[in-house]
């Protein structure tokens, strides 16, 4: 297949992905009747519009595809999905993304963000997930740690612990080493 028309092809999926992400963003944000008999997985509108989460108006009106494409863009990568930075907020210019599947789970309503000092004292939010890649400890650690009431900046800095051993007993030998 000569190579404009592989360039071709890309784009016109590309499109049509758009195209039927932006449809299916209106849908589950404006209209009630959307994903009331889809299977579980499906996004129904009441996980977006029941809660209040709207399109900008923008995007919505005459001209709204070009004028999302042009806010947006096309999608990167055939498993891309549409992401909003902030998941509280409704999808405006600012807010809207395309993401990798990993960075889409990443950021739900549910994650669980921490801020807390980094390794050179500045202090940065991050997810559970991302103080683990950053730190090296197990992301569950860094949960049960939070859960259990330790602070942020203890949860994500201090090295996994010995059996029996509890983090007063930590800092204790941190002080008195002998």
């Amino acid at each position: 297949m000569p190579a404009y028309l592989r360039g071709w092809r890309e784009r016109n999926w590309a499109r049509a992905k758009a195209r039927h992400t932006w449809k299916d963003m209106i849908r589950r944000c404006h209209d009630p009747n959307h994903g009331r008999n889809c299977p579980p997985g499906i996004p129904k509108w009441a996980d977006y519009g029941g809660k209040g989460t709207k399109v900008c108006k923008r995007w919505r009106g005459d001209g709204g595809f070009a004028l999302f494409l042009a806010d947006v863009g096309l999608p990167p990568a055939r498993d891309s999905t549409l992401d909003r930075r902030n998941p509280k907020r409704n999808y405006t210019p600012s807010n809207t993304r395309w993401v990798d599947p990993k960075t889409q789970r990443e950021n739900r309503s549910t994650t669980h963000w921490v801020l807390a000092p980094d390794a050179s004292g500045e202090e940065v939010e991050d997810t559970v997930t991302g103080w683990a890649r950053r730190t090296g400890l197990n992301r569950r650690t860094i949960g049960g740690r939070l859960k259990r009431g330790w602070s942020a900046a203890d949860a994500v800095s201090v090295p996994p612990l010995r059996l029996g051993q509890t983090l007063a007993v930590y800092k204790e030998e941190l002080e008195c080493p002998f």
